[in-house]
């Protein structure tokens, strides 16, 4: 039996020119879904910000290698992942931090009634974790997945 199909080559060219097309709209999904997360992690997070250096280090990665793609958001000021992850008791390691002076005999600091005190060191419970990366990324989750629903879409209908 013998087979033969007629206008297999504009099918072809058909099908590649929509996979680029789909590679350009998936790429172009992925990156406005980074800029949202990035966007929704600087505005709402509850630590307390005062230089505002830990918000602009929020930053993004796209990354493409043998043909998949995907992207990260990260931060990349140091303190920042103290900031998300916590320390002390709260940190991965789960204990208080204990510090004391480094050139003086004592240290001196404000107590919780706003009084000065001085002691060869103390312990400090650390920093409450703050996961602003996770919960903006799941904040947008509903987003992201219909943005790459209608890309896929507009896609499939180009093929009918």
């Amino acid at each position: 039996m013998k087979i033969v199909i007629k206008g297999l080559s504009g099918v072809i060219d058909n099908f590649d020119r929509v996979e680029s097309g789909l590679v350009l709209e998936l790429r172009g999904a992925l990156a406005a879904s980074l800029r949202d997360i990035q966007k929704e992690a600087r505005e709402n997070h509850h630590f307390t910000s005062r230089s505002g250096k830990t918000e602009q280090e929020i930053k993004t990665e796209r990354f493409d290698t043998d043909g998949k793609f995907g992207g990260r958001v990260y931060i990349e000021y140091p303190i920042g992942i103290y900031q998300h992850e916590g320390t002390g008791i709260y940190g991965p390691r789960k204990k208080a931090i204990w510090i004391e002076p480094r050139k003086k005999k004592l240290l001196r600091y404000l107590n919780a009634a706003g009084e000065f005190r001085s002691s060869k060191g103390l312990y400090v419970k650390g920093i409450k974790p703050d996961p602003f990366l996770y919960r903006a990324a799941e904040n947008q989750e509903s987003a992201i997945i219909s943005r790459f629903d209608s890309v896929v879409s507009k896609i499939l209908s180009r093929l009918t």
